[in-house]
């Protein structure tokens, strides 16, 4: 069980800026300068080549839950463990794979796919 005081005082400021924000922010601030820049996407359009090794719909959306539970994971693992304990982690991350999974139910049924 994770102490209420630990969920309360979590915090992840995050930001997405655009390519050009990021080239705004570095030429303003002057600390560092930039000699390449590439975004990284992430896909979860189960109907994507990426995923259509299979003709499966529930296999697919399987390979894409699980997909977008790694992808979370290593983007906020350390982060969670620094605050938490690696032992919440595991369990952290089946919960969300279920919350995923049921956002793309959601996200078919809707007919955005």
């Amino acid at each position: 069980m994770v102490p209420e005081s630990h969920i309360t005082s979590f915090n992840i400021p995050l930001y997405f800026p655009g390519e050009d924000g990021i080239g705004n922010i570095i030429k303003y601030e002057r600390s560092f300068s930039l000699e390449s820049m590439n975004d990284i996407e992430f896909n979860r359009d189960p109907q994507d080549t990426y995923f259509t090794s299979t003709n499966d719909s529930n296999e697919l959306r399987q390979i894409l839950v699980k997909h977008t539970s790694k992808v979370t994971r290593d983007i906020l693992e350390p982060l969670l463990i620094s605050h938490f304990e690696i032992s919440i982690i595991y369990l952290l991350f089946k919960k969300f794979e279920k919350h995923v999974l049921l956002d793309q139910f959601c996200f078919v049924h809707e007919g955005k796919l």
